[in-house]
């Protein structure tokens, strides 16, 4: 039976069950005894307990994660961290993962994938514009709620920007289907490696199929450095257009080519929305692949390879596996160099340029443009364009393409419409809202408004109301609340104020505390504030967060280094007297690490450890305090 099941934490949360357990933690279902509600708790893995390094990161992230609050993230109620357990006190979420729902539907529709996928975007935008990178976006960390309502789960390698900046360059993190190209070559992350498994996640949603398989981790990972994916509306041909751009653009190995942030993703994927013949004129024929596919990975077990690569998060498989693999593309690339040489002779390909199509007769454009292949993708209904035009071209006009290229467009139906009845969709959130709108096939317009009444994100009103007769060639309107207006209000001066002061300024100004992260100026006195993230007398909306850097000393964890502990017997402890059993105990930033029983009657005591360079070394014998110093200072062996 585990060890934690039946256990009370902080002498509130009563584990009963095991939920899962993933590369780093196990996570239980609980009660919350104070107040009577259930709670999952994140209990950290006891190999990971003494690792200082991992300790302190484990905390600045919690910390930091503690402080997301959105619709679309599970909720953080607890962050504990103890002397032996480190845990995380969450939202109880009732629902399957995304992974789950899509093993079972197959395929999803365009709009329900758009919808989920938008969910997750705002998720990630919050996250992002706190400095927290998820890094591991998959759907099994996605939960799906019975009301369609998705929250975004583990962020358990999440890298909070303003803690950690180091590029994971000895092992690759995140699952191997769903990482970036920069992931999988262990190169620097920031927030566009979660666009581009958002990008992943959202061509699964839509095709039914992974972008890249293998029959290993090593092999993926090199696909996904460099090799381009189907397009999707070969999969699945009731793809718009311009979803199939905007899911490639995401997918972009080129990270400048790619969405330069969440929100840019989501305006597009609003459009389409809105209107699903739009596009953006994003070309994936032109997306250049790595021609430096380093990969750096940890070796692991053979019998891991296994396992379930979708079960946990782990290292990559042998470097062997790697080196061969890389031969593999050196050779290639070897065979490619000759024949673009010359050496084999050369070949003269015929390149034309691709008109502007839209609002031109299909008929007429084929045969307008012999040295092209038109081929009709699929017919929508259109207000703007008569039956039989053009509505959208696969390829923009003046991009240069070779001789007999296949360009798909789409044909115009005409200005059919249906009437349905508008549905009652006010004080709804805005997601299920345009949920309810887009399975009745209306099209709709947004405007928002400031509302006392109505939440955020809610719904104020439509034009027409519900029940009314609506043709779904018209545009409804919505109208959607930005809740309360805010009052303008003045952000105080924090400089050189104490933390407690500086934050109860704050909120008397009618402002909120944002992040509370820490520097260290030795000339400024120790826990005074050194910047705020707005200036003083900047006039901002009530309820903004103001962030602060307070002046503190941080330990440098620094290198590891071997320490010797010596002590010389009979000591000074307590009662201790010759011939008498003595306890030693050694403690590394207050943990305890080592304990010896040793005689009394012993001329010395010596024990060699590691610990890294900014980590404090306690000796106690029977209770009594010896030593205790960083492991900085400990350069010759201590005496009593």
């Amino acid at each position: 039976m585990d060890r934690y099941i039946g256990k009370i934490l902080n002498n509130r949360y009563e584990i009963t069950d095991i939920i899962g357990v993933g590369g780093m933690a196990v996570v239980y279902k609980a009660n919350d005894r104070l107040i009577g509600r259930p709670v999952a708790v994140k209990i950290l893995k006891d190999e990971y307990i003494n690792d200082a390094q991992f300790k302190r990161r484990f905390y600045n992230e919690s910390r930091a994660i503690a402080m997301l609050s959105h619709v679309n993230i599970v909720d953080v109620y607890d962050v504990c961290l103890e002397d032996n357990i480190q845990y995380i006190v969450m939202e109880l979420v009732d629902g399957i993962t995304l992974k789950e729902y899509i093993s079972h539907e197959k395929v999803l529709s365009w709009k329900t994938a758009v919808n989920l996928a938008m969910q997750i975007l705002n998720a990630l935008n919050h996250a992002h514009e706190r400095g927290i990178i998820h890094r591991d976006i998959k759907p099994h960390n996605i939960m799906l709620l019975k009301d369609g309502t998705i929250k975004v789960t583990d962020f358990g390698i999440a890298r909070v920007a303003r803690f950690e900046t180091q590029t994971m360059s000895d092992k690759t993190i995140g699952s191997v289907h769903y990482i970036s190209p920069e992931q999988a070559k262990g190169g620097k992350i920031d927030a566009k490696a979660d666009i581009y498994s958002v990008g992943v996640m959202l061509y699964e949603m839509l095709t039914g199929s992974l972008p890249f398989t293998a029959e290993n981790p090593v092999s993926v990972a090199l696909m996904q450095v460099q090799e381009k994916p189907k397009k999707l509306t070969l999969l699945n041909k009731n793809i718009p257009l311009g979803l199939e751009q905007i899911t490639l653009k995401a997918m972009e190995k080129d990270v400048e080519k790619r969405y330069q942030s969440t929100s840019l993703m989501l305006e597009d994927m609003n459009k389409i929305m809105q209107n699903p013949e739009y596009t953006i004129g994003y070309d994936a024929d032109e997306a250049e692949l790595d021609s430096n596919p380093t990969i750096h990975m940890e070796k692991i077990k053979d019998a891991d390879l296994k396992k379930d690569e979708e079960e946990e998060k782990r290292p990559f498989p042998a470097i062997a596996g790697v080196i061969s693999a890389l031969l593999v593309v050196l050779v290639l690339l070897g065979v490619y160099a000759l024949f673009s040489s010359g050496i084999f002779g050369k070949t003269t390909t015929k390149m034309v340029t691709v008109p502007d199509l839209v609002g031109i007769e299909f008929a007429e454009a084929q045969a307008n443009n012999p040295k092209l292949k038109l081929v009709k993708f699929r017919e929508v209904v259109s207000e703007k364009y008569e039956e039989g035009e053009i509505v959208s071209q696969e390829i923009p006009s003046s991009s240069s393409v070779k001789e007999n290229t296949e360009i798909k467009v789409v044909i115009s139906m005409g200005a059919e419409s249906k009437t349905v009845k508008m549905p009652d969709i006010v004080n709804i959130s805005f997601n299920k809202a345009i949920a309810s709108l887009q399975n009745l096939d209306i099209q709709f317009s947004i405007e928002e408004e400031f509302s006392n009444d109505v939440p955020k994100d809610y719904i104020i009103r439509t034009n027409p109301v519900a029940d009314e007769d609506v043709d779904t060639g018209n545009p409804v309107t919505i109208y959607v609340s930005k809740g309360p207006e805010a009052k303008k209000v003045k952000v105080p001066d924090l400089i050189g104020k104490d933390k407690e002061t500086a934050q109860k300024d704050i909120t008397a100004a009618g402002l909120k505390v944002g992040d509370v992260s820490t520097d260290y100026d030795e000339t400024k006195a120790e826990g005074v504030v050194l910047s705020q993230s707005i200036a003083k007398d900047t006039e901002v909306d009530a309820e903004t967060e103001i962030d602060i850097v307070v002046n503190e000393k941080i330990d440098n964890i620094g290198p590891i280094k071997a320490i010797r502990v010596y002590i010389k017997v009979p000591v000074s402890a307590g009662d201790a007297t010759p011939e008498k059993d003595l306890k030693v105990v050694i403690k590394l930033n207050d943990v305890e690490t080592v304990t010896k029983t040793i005689s009394s009657s012993l001329k010395d005591f010596t024990y060699e450890m590691m610990a890294y360079s900014g980590d404090t070394i306690s000796v106690f014998v029977d209770d009594v305090l010896l030593l205790n110093d960083k492991a900085d200072n400990w350069t010759t062996p201590f005496e009593n």
